[in-house]
């Protein structure tokens, strides 16, 4: 069995500029902050959690209280669902995605997950904007760790225990899945994790390939409209490590 973790924003879904926008204005509204770098690879932990943290602590010298991140989880969803009602698009489907996530849940050999660096309500938001059920999918986000190599071991473990039936607070022992796994992307934040925890991982291209490919990305798709070309990728890229 083998598993299958994706990203949200620039991989299942056209989200990421909007979900900027959105962070940002919620950001300064609840925390009253502002002109921060939008460089999010100048920050130790690309999520929500994580760069809430940074930013409070570099421009108020204090760390978020939980209640303001809730605040501003809040904002954060107030604002994607004005920006979606303003204009539809947004927040769209990457051709392909969820006819591909549905086709790797019907397959006995896979299981699927997904790990986002955004905030468990946003997520949630987003994945119902696309045409998937939050309730019904593994999902790990940065409501459980601030780094995403944790989310997506939390992804992993939520996608096997569904797998197996087991009892939902149920948790494995080995942090990774015995038969590979690969992980889904579009940021280098995500080869990084895939590279740190020794997985697969396949680039999701909708803005271009350029920065994957000069971190040497070879498999890399633009949308997953040629299901059967990504699931072919995936199989490849999801060899155990003796496979290979």
């Amino acid at each position: 069995m083998r598993v299958a973790i994706f990203d949200i924003d620039g991989t299942l879904a056209h989200s990421t500029r909007a979900d900027d926008r959105c962070f940002v204005r919620a950001v300064t509204e609840v925390f009253g902050i502002s002109g921060f770098s939008t460089d999010w690879l100048a920050y130790e932990h690309q999520t929500d959690s994580g760069l809430c943290w940074e930013l409070v602590r570099r421009h108020l010298g204090r760390d978020p209280t939980a209640d303001e991140c809730g605040r501003a989880e809040a904002r954060l969803v107030a604002l994607l669902a004005e920006t979606v009602q303003a204009e539809p698009d947004a927040i769209r489907e990457v051709p392909g995605a969820v006819r591909l996530f549905r086709r790797l849940e019907d397959d006995p050999g896979w299981v699927v997950a997904i790990a986002t660096g955004s905030w468990p309500a946003s997520a949630k938001f987003k994945l119902r904007r696309i045409g998937l059920d939050p309730d019904q999918v593994a999902l790990a986000s940065s409501g459980e760790a601030m780094d995403r190599c944790e989310i997506v071991k939390a992804a992993m473990r939520k996608a096997l225990v569904r797998a197996e039936g087991r009892a939902p607070g149920a948790r494995r022992a080995e942090p990774l899945p015995p038969l590979g796994a690969v992980y889904v992307g579009d940021g280098l934040w995500d080869l990084r994790a895939a590279r740190r925890l020794g997985i697969g991982f396949l680039g999701v291209a909708v803005n271009g390939a350029g920065s994957l490919r000069d971190a040497g990305v070879e498999a890399i798709v633009a949308d997953f409209a040629d299901a059967g070309q990504v699931v072919d990728l995936l199989e490849s890229l999801a060899q155990a490590p003796g496979e290979r």
